[in-house]
């Protein structure tokens, strides 16, 4: 209980409500004052104090000033004695209680089991939660040692029965891998301690614990491969259902800190759960973090090709002061004399440097400016990021259920058509999604008309769409 009240919590728990004064009338003194603390504390905690000075001070002062006996009164009562055993007995029936019994531990374990376990371990939150259990059931809360051996126990068949449901869901062949894995681990570990860094090999369970590394293709390959090793398991979709996030990440957590040979010594369904934790969390966090990597590839490729057309352009670029008024002199100059030649008629109002300044400009911020951006990206794309994108639809299956999204889900599906397909251009007949996907002015970049003056589209251009958007 906490020890500090203020007056508004005093009154709203603490204050004596007329039934409860009257249960008082018979009594005086220390038994009153007693009677009165053990009421309100029973109806705060679901127990009684064990002593006097489980009662905050403040509690107390505000209590002994409903029933007018001294507060120090409170340290006369025997709180073991017969009378305060028979005041205990007569708030039970007040407040509609009774003492637990043995079958009350069961059910409360069994509760636990069923209800509870599945969703924490945390031993708090087990005692807060157990003791709410038996506090809604009208039941008083048993002593906190009967109460954790309870909660223990609870725990301990939990697992137990957990270990095997989960055992018993993976198959022959994953249950084998798992053991292979940890042998080849072990020896490969052992290996690796008696070889040069450069000869030793990379354990398996150490590889698929390993973090991604760096931006680049190597890295995403690399994630790839663990997301494939791991789904060569073919865990069961439905492994950890009903199962809190949390419980699998504390036995993902066993299995990650323990030594291999520790693994290795556990009796089978403890060990396979543990490892089956690991792996269905890591392939969960491998396919974050090969979408992650995706992502910044992509942005890698977009902004570093944005970057070099710039640089090439601003590298003898000085923007134009008046540019307007230039503009307008050279029209000026050329409705004037239509048939003069550029020399004679433009250089006299608009240098031949003032004009590849303008020029420089407009490139800078119009259709040109994409398209030369668009050729670099292409360029980088097509003969080196390019083959990522089969590996990459190989490996993940991309879903939405919002319809603003519908577009990249029907390019992907394309995409992964197009897989094996060595065409240029997509099909005439193929319905290529170019609505709510192409960024703003980028549409006649992207597409073609062929002779007949059909629309075509270039596939190399259609993926780096995809991918950007």
């Amino acid at each position: 209980m906490k020890r500090n009240w203020d007056l508004h919590e005093l009154i709203e728990h603490w204050t004596l409500l007329p039934k409860e004064l009257e249960s008082l009338q018979n009594k005086t003194g220390s038994s009153k004052l007693g009677f009165a603390v053990n009421l309100k504390f029973f109806q705060n905690e679901g127990k009684f104090p064990k002593n006097w000075v489980d009662t905050p001070k403040a509690v107390l002062v505000f209590i002994a000033q409903q029933v007018n006996v001294e507060p120090e009164e409170f340290q006369n009562y025997d709180g073991h004695d017969r009378l305060s055993r028979y005041h205990r007995q007569e708030i039970r029936e007040f407040c509609g209680f009774r003492k637990s019994t043995s079958q009350d531990a069961k059910d409360l374990s069994d509760w636990l089991i069923q209800t509870v376990l599945p969703q924490t371990l945390d031993p708090q939150v087990l005692e807060n939660t157990a003791t709410q259990r038996l506090r809604d059931l009208s039941i008083e809360a048993m002593n906190l040692g009967r109460l954790h051996r309870t909660i223990n126990a609870a725990t301990r068949v939990y697992e137990q029965q957990f270990y095997q449901d989960i055992s018993k869901k993976l198959s022959p062949e994953a249950q084998k891998f798992i053991d292979q894995l940890l042998t080849r681990a072990q020896s490969e570990d052992l290996n690796a301690k008696s070889a040069s860094s450069s000869q030793a090999k990379i354990p398996t369970f150490n590889f698929l614990s390993s973090d991604p590394g760096g931006v680049s293709l190597e890295h995403l390959f690399q994630e790839i491969e663990k997301l494939k090793l791991i789904r060569q398991m073919n865990l069961p979709q439905d492994l950890f259902q009903g199962i809190s996030p949390k419980i699998v990440e504390t036995y993902r957590m066993r299995a990650a800190t323990e030594r291999l040979t520790e693994l290795r010594r556990h009796s089978a369904p403890v060990r396979y759960t543990l490892m089956a934790a690991f792996y269905w969390q890591r392939g969960q966090e491998i396919t974050d973090n090969l979408v992650d990597l995706l992502i910044q590839i992509v942005h890698k490729f977009d902004t570093k090709a944005e970057r070099r057309v710039t640089e090439q352009l601003t590298k003898d670029f000085k923007r134009v002061e008046g540019k307007e008024q230039l503009l307008y002199r050279i029209a000026c100059a050329v409705l004037e004399n239509p048939d003069g030649s550029v020399k004679d008629v433009i250089y006299p109002v608009a240098s031949l440097e003032k004009i590849q300044s303008l020029v420089k400009e407009i490139e800078l911020s119009g259709t040109t400016y994409r398209r030369k951006i668009h050729k670099v990206v292409r360029g980088s794309y097509q003969h080196h990021y390019r083959r990522m994108v089969p590996k990459v639809l190989e490996i993940l299956e991309f879903r939405s259920n919002n319809e603003m999204h519908r577009p990249i889900i029907d390019a992907l599906k394309l995409l992964k058509k197009y897989t094996n397909s060595q065409q240029q251009h997509y099909d005439t007949e193929e319905t290529v999604p170019l609505d709510g996907l192409l960024r703003s002015g980028w549409r006649d970049i992207l597409t073609e008309s062929d002779s007949e003056g059909k629309e075509k589209i270039d596939r190399v251009n259609f993926e780096i769409a995809v991918l950007q958007a």
